[in-house]
């Protein structure tokens, strides 16, 4: 069911998504995506575009409701967080 309703997620013609972001725009490498029920999980690497440019490596779960996002949560592994964020 999640799945079925992201499917602009990721073809094999389009491996990446832009998203806008407060930092600017924001493109999503995406790796994985697993569902269960009307859950999502999106293994990915945000890549936003920045001054020197900062590549996160994160896991997104996507809870869903019909054919939209009810919740959100990404989780970041923090050390990649940190050290790009210091110059």
């Amino acid at each position: 069911m999640a799945l079925a309703a992201l499917p602009h997620l990721r073809t094999s013609e389009n491996p990446s998504l832009k998203v806008g972001s407060a930092g600017g725009v924001t493109r999503w490498e995406i790796f994985n995506i697993a569902s269960s029920g009307n859950t999502a999980l999106v293994e990915r690497i945000n890549k936003t575009k920045t001054t020197g440019g900062v590549d996160r490596p994160c896991v997104g779960v996507f809870e869903m409701e019909g054919r939209k996002i009810k919740q959100w949560r990404d989780c970041f592994a923090m050390a990649a967080c940190t050290g790009a964020t210091k110059g």
